[in-house]
C-alpha cells in the first residue's frame, strides 16, 4: 500500500512511526521526514572529445568545485565505467519516437545493456580534479561509454555523469531508402 504525508506547509521535521494494526497483530516502522538541502557543490565529468576510434586511450576528467567557485580539494571519489552497443540505425527503418525515448532512457531492449567495464576509487588533487585513462581495448562493435563519478566530501555525496563514444572507425555510411515497398521495375531512390 501506500502512505501520502499531509500536505501541510509547516510539516514538522523528523521521525515520524507509522503503526498498522491488522488481525488482532500491531505492525509499525519509522521513516524520517528532513528538508532538501541543495548539494555545496557540483560534479562533472568530461571528456576532451564526444567520439573516438578504435581502441586508443580516452582521458576523462573530473571535476568537484562548490557553488562558490573553490574546488572541493582532496575529497574521496568513486567512479564507474560502463559501456553499451551503440546502434545508429534500424533494420527495419526509421525508428518511431518513443523507440528513441525509450533508448534515451536506458529501456530500450534495442540499446541493449550497460555492461560494468571498470570500477575504482580515488582522491581528487588540491585543484578538485582527477584525470582518469580508459582504454576500450579492441572492440568488434561501436559503443556508447558512460561513466558515473560520486564525490564524497561535507558528509554528502554527489554524483556526476558524462559519456562518449568509441567506433569502429573515423566515420560510417548509412543508406536510406526513400520507400519500403518496391513494385518491379520501380526506380529505388537511396
Amino acid at each position: 500500500g501506500t502512505f501520502s504525508l499531509p500536505n501541510e506547509t509547516y510539516l514538522s521535521l523528523g521521525t515520524y512511526t507509522l503503526v498498522l494494526n491488522y488481525g488482532g497483530e500491531r505492525f509499525s516502522t519509522e521513516f524520517g521526514v528532513e528538508a532538501y538541502k541543495k548539494p555545496s557543490y557540483l560534479v562533472k565529468v568530461t571528456s576532451a572529445k564526444p567520439a573516438y576510434t578504435g581502441s586508443g586511450e580516452v582521458k576523462v576528467n573530473i571535476a568537484a568545485r562548490f557553488h562558490y567557485g573553490e574546488p572541493v580539494k582532496n575529497a574521496a571519489v568513486t567512479y564507474r565505467v560502463f559501456r553499451r552497443p551503440k546502434y545508429d540505425y534500424s533494420p527495419v527503418g526509421a525508428l518511431p519516437f518513443f523507440a528513441d525515448a525509450a533508448d534515451y532512457l536506458g529501456l530500450s531492449a534495442m540499446g541493449g545493456s550497460n555492461e560494468l567495464v571498470m570500477e575504482k576509487s580515488d582522491k581528487l588533487d588540491d585543484d578538485g580534479t582527477l584525470a582518469v585513462a580508459i582504454k576500450p581495448g579492441k572492440i568488434d562493435r561501436d559503443y556508447t561509454y558512460s561513466v558515473i563519478a560520486s564525490v564524497s566530501a561535507e558528509d554528502a555525496t554527489v554524483d556526476g555523469s558524462g559519456s562518449f563514444s568509441v567506433n569502429r572507425s573515423a566515420f560510417h555510411i548509412r543508406v536510406v531508402k526513400e520507400s519500403t515497398v518496391y513494385a518491379p521495375g520501380d526506380e529505388v531512390v537511396i
